[in-house]
């Protein structure tokens, strides 16, 4: 009788363990899984504040590729106005400039830096979302 409950007793130690081998194995793949979820919600934190310093750090690119543009044009309007000005100052007429391509400049801008914004191309670029618009980036 003792071989007997012996045999039951090693009979069922071996299924238990048989049982507890995939079980265990499976709560360990899901506690690894939870904490690889919760380290990539934390990586999402981190890109997006990533993102927005690339933003800001661009929006700075852009501000500052427009400015010296801006300046470069302006730079080439004093260049022509002062060398329209010395053509006519040589005894070129005004009109004969203009039969050869060479029109009157345009008056100075007052505020060089402020470009008046009536057309949608000299508008400032902005990266950043608005306020009023929080899903595209213009």
């Amino acid at each position: 009788m003792a071989a007997l409950k012996g045999a039951r007793r090693a009979a069922e130690k071996a299924a238990r363990e048989r049982l507890a081998g995939p079980l265990i194995n499976a709560a360990g793949q899901l506690g690894v899984a939870a904490a690889q979820q919760q380290a990539a919600a934390a990586g999402v934190d981190d890109a997006q504040q990533q993102a927005q310093a690339h933003l800001r750090q661009a929006q700075l690119e852009a501000d500052s590729m427009l400015t010296q543009a801006r300046d470069h044009v302006s730079a080439a309007d004093d260049d022509y106005r002062q060398a329209h000005h010395a053509a006519l100052t040589a005894g070129w007429s005004p009109a004969a400039l203009a039969d050869m391509g060479y029109h009157p400049p345009a008056p100075p801008k007052q505020n060089r830096n402020q470009p008046a914004h009536t057309d949608p191309a000299s508008a400032p670029v902005t990266l950043m979302p608005t306020a009023n618009d929080q899903t595209r980036v213009a």
